[in-house]
């Protein structure tokens, strides 16, 4: 879909209820007020990270599973644009909703991905180690 017409403002509304992405195991969705972002856990921590910042892929790219379980974020976008207050343990049915829509988008995909995820590297949010892979 050209999304060119709906940012320039040739036309009107949204091009979809929902947005959303796939980057190896990361994933994430959005509708017009929230947004859900579920991330691997992860062991690897700061001494693990390459000079550049980044880990050394395996090869043939990361996985897409999740070995140590995802940690799912969800931002009220229209209270917190710039995404510091994580209300996923508080808003179950949000989390339920755009999760069963993540899944529905994802029996849409191929199994297999177009690309591997080969960039990757660490952080830590709410006390919580999670791999990006990009």
């Amino acid at each position: 879909m050209n999304l060119l017409p709906y940012m320039t403002g040739e036309a009107d509304g949204a091009p979809h209820e929902y947005l959303h992405w796939r980057a190896g195991p990361s994933l994430a969705i959005r509708d017009a007020r929230y947004k859900l972002i579920k991330l691997n856990r992860t062991d690897f921590r700061p001494e693990n990270l390459r000079r550049d910042g980044r880990l050394q892929p395996p090869e043939g790219g990361w996985a897409t599973d999740s070995p140590h379980g995802q940690v799912t974020f969800l931002y009220d976008l229209e209270a917190d644009v710039g995404e510091l207050n994580n209300l996923a343990e508080g808003q179950p049915e949000i989390v339920a909703r755009l999760e069963a829509e993540l899944d529905d988008w994802r029996a849409t995909l191929a199994s297999e991905q177009i690309l591997p995820g080969v960039r990757s590297t660490i952080t830590e949010i709410d006390g919580e180690w999670v791999q990006l892979v990009f």
